[in-house]
């Protein structure tokens, strides 16, 4: 194929605009991507035109994304156009699993041993409560703020030390809180690395810190990559904001071109702020870059131009860095429903019903639809009802699987035999089952590996226990850290095996079903034991050269923050606005829009909270395709009694040209279809099938 065919096969089917997107490969490019206008092939494509046009080698490319499934997603759509050298080599990840790969190359240089683990957010309270209790902080709500603050100040690339001195200038708590986050912070921190832990945040603040400050590190990835693609750049924080920039940065000591980046964002649909966020780096870029090009995508491929009209008028009350206005191809399509109710429970109790009719009478797959909401508890109502109506449904942000007891406590066995200095998952599983090791013998054992600097599991092998316990509890120790090792050997050697012995000799099953309240719930528990065991193996499978400590690493990184159960069935999807950041849906159902909800009540103190509420209302609108209804209610009804409630100012800034009042009587050929669609309900609900 000739070079002008190659290069016309990458352009094909893009518009204008993206093909110039594409094609800038000399200078900074951000491309400002309206929803639904094709970011991700944007990427894929330009991938493939640094591959093929301008020649930069696999190895020397990095698209970094904010989750394992876009990162998945991009590698589908590259992996039929790219040689099997070539998809070994391109680095597509997310920017925590960059960060993990640095680390893991330069753990020294971090100050953690090879074997270092990273500890989940439940640990991470965890050990937070056991500091407080040192600190005689026993406010289980404070400490959940000192995480949340701890976790901001890493986001921000602040350090403890630095902690103090802008004690002032933070915005997000009660100064009390500050203070108190200010006094933790630094004793959280001694704790990691005595453990020789790291928390999720560490996967982006230390290798930046290793970049700002080693020259080893620097001169190894500083020059590592010629171009790097960053997609949903609009969630950056400041600290991937510095990694980007330490990337980047030109070095005038190296022979190569200086390396360039593409970021991919849109300033209207930046909608975590609330977890360290900052959508002005799209606008700083454009200060330490004075060459930036800014390429706008405006033309939509999921919406009618009635929704897409809608949720225009409704951002432009934003300031935008670029004002854009999406259009599409698809035809005006349907006004947007807009639904007002009396109450809450009235709300849900009708949304359903709309559905179920919808679907009965369109003959539509029970996966094109979603009802979005503002907060978890608005999903209740509507189970509820969807149960009553015997209509499958999805709740996404449920309960993940790694943040079930069981599964927490499989996995605490692996890390300690991954990192026997990890005390947090050895006190998990000293005594999980019953090993005859009681509450005193673990207190005094803590004293005791705290005066020898000795972990926890170190200690158990110390001669020094036999001053201390009775010969009995001494064994009981011994054996313990025998059996803990003889078990990573046999997981190293073969990890299924392994992985049986473990749970038949500790009699797991046996236990959680002896613990649950339930049959069933034993059952479940077993299942999800099961499950994880097989995603273990598939790691490993998948991933050649992976040790223990490799496969726990990828597990907590990627599997268990997205974990979803599988649909087996199509299923109406429940979810709140931010679980739908990326999604579309053919019908789309926004409820609760009032005020306290949407905008949240947190949010309504300053026009800052206000534009991330607003932008959220948008990331809601344009999740739909064909058809969007909007609806709110008059009273929220709670056990106190019924709450009023006034209707969102958004509903306002939208034009009512696009909205059509559906509060409007069935004809009768509708009721008729309605009645017996529930009947038919009711009687495969009662009715034994043959």
């Amino acid at each position: 194929m000739s070079d002008n065919a190659n290069s016309a096969k990458i352009l094909h089917g893009l518009n204008p605009q993206q093909q110039q997107a594409v094609k800038n490969c000399q200078q900074p490019c951000l491309v400002l991507a309206g929803a639904g206008c094709g970011k991700t092939s944007v990427i894929t494509r330009k991938i493939l035109w640094l591959l093929h046009e301008e020649k930069i080698p696999s190895n020397r490319l990095a698209a970094v994304t904010f989750t394992n499934k876009a990162a998945n997603e991009m590698q589908s759509r590259l992996k039929k156009h790219l040689s099997a050298t070539e998809r070994k080599n391109l680095t597509v990840c997310t920017f925590h699993s960059l960060g993990l790969s640095l680390l893991k190359q330069n753990y020294n240089e971090a100050n953690l041993s090879a074997n270092f683990s990273l500890i989940d957010p439940q640990d991470v309270q965890k050990l937070l409560k056991e500091i407080g209790d040192e600190q005689g902080v026993y406010d289980l709500a404070q400490i959940r703020q000192v995480s949340f603050i701890i976790s901001r100040y890493k986001n921000q690339n602040i350090s403890p030390e630095k902690a103090f001195q802008l004690e002032d200038k933070l915005d997000f708590a009660e100064p009390e809180i500050i203070e108190l986050s200010n006094r933790i912070y630094s004793y959280y921190e001694q704790k990691l690395q005595a453990y020789n832990l790291i928390d999720f945040d560490d996967l982006l603040l230390k290798p930046l810190q290793l970049l700002q400050h080693s020259e080893i590190v620097k001169n190894d990835w500083g020059k590592r990559f010629q171009h790097i693609l960053i997609d949903e750049y609009q969630d950056t924080n400041e600290c991937q904001y510095q990694l980007l920039i330490q990337l980047v940065k030109p070095d005038p000591t190296n022979p190569l071109p200086d390396p360039q980046f593409t970021a991919v964002g849109d300033d209207n649909q930046s909608i975590y702020e609330w977890r360290g966020a900052n959508p002005q780096n799209l606008n700083q870029l454009k200060v330490d870059f004075p060459n930036l090009e800014i390429i706008p995508l405006e033309q939509n491929y999921r919406s009618t131009n009635t929704i897409l009209n809608a949720s225009n008028a409704l951002i432009e009350n934003n300031q935008s860095i670029i004002a854009k206005k999406l259009w599409s191809t698809l035809g005006d399509g349907n006004a947007i429903n807009l639904r007002h109710f009396p109450n809450n429970i009235e709300e849900a109790n009708k949304i359903t019903q709309a559905i179920a009719h919808h679907h009965l009478i369109n003959k539509t797959s029970l996966n094109d639809y979603c009802v979005l909401y503002r907060s978890n508890y608005q999903a209740e109502p509507l189970e509820k009802n969807l149960k009553q109506l015997d209509l499958a449904y999805t709740v996404s942000g449920g309960i993940s699987l790694f943040n079930r007891s069981e599964i927490k406590t499989v996995l605490a066995y692996l890390k300690l035999m991954a990192n026997p200095q990890d005390n947090v998952s050895f006190l998990r599983i000293i005594n999980t089952p019953k090993r005859e090791i009681g509450d005193k013998t673990i207190q005094q054992l803590i004293q005791y590996a705290e005066n020898t600097d000795l972990s926890l599991f170190e200690a158990c092998n110390s001669n020094g226990l036999y001053g201390i316990f009775t010969e009995k509890i001494c064994q009981r120790l011994n054996h313990f850290h025998s059996w803990i090792n003889e078990k990573r050997n046999k997981i190293l050697d073969d990890l299924k095996t392994g992985m049986d012995t473990l749970l038949e000799e500790t009699h797991f099953f046996d236990w959680i079903i002896a613990q649950a309240k339930h049959k069933k719930t034993g059952q479940n528990q077993v299942e999800r034991i099961k499950r994880l065991q097989q995603w273990l193996l598939n790691i490993q499978k998948y991933n050649e050269g992976y040790d223990l400590a490799d496969i726990i690493h990828h597990l907590n990184l990627v599997e268990r923050l997205e974990d979803q159960d599988n649909k087996d069935q199509a299923s109406i999807s429940l979810m709140t606005i931010h679980n739908a950041k990326g999604l579309e849906f053919p019908y789309v159902y926004l409820i609760g829009l009032e005020e306290g909800s949407i905008p949240h009540y947190n949010n309504l103190q300053n026009e800052r909270g206000i534009a991330e509420e607003r932008r959220l209302a948008y990331v809601a609108m344009t999740r739909a395709k064909k058809q969007l209804t909007l609806s709110h209610s008059a009273n929220k009804q709670t056990h106190k009694g019924n709450v009023k409630l006034t209707p969102s100012r958004f509903l306002k800034e939208i034009p009512q040209q696009y909205f059509i009042d559906t509060n409007k009587q069935l004809t009768p050929e509708e009721k008729k279809q309605q009645r017996e669609f529930y009947i038919n309900r009711m009687k495969e609900m009662f009715v034994e099938k043959e």
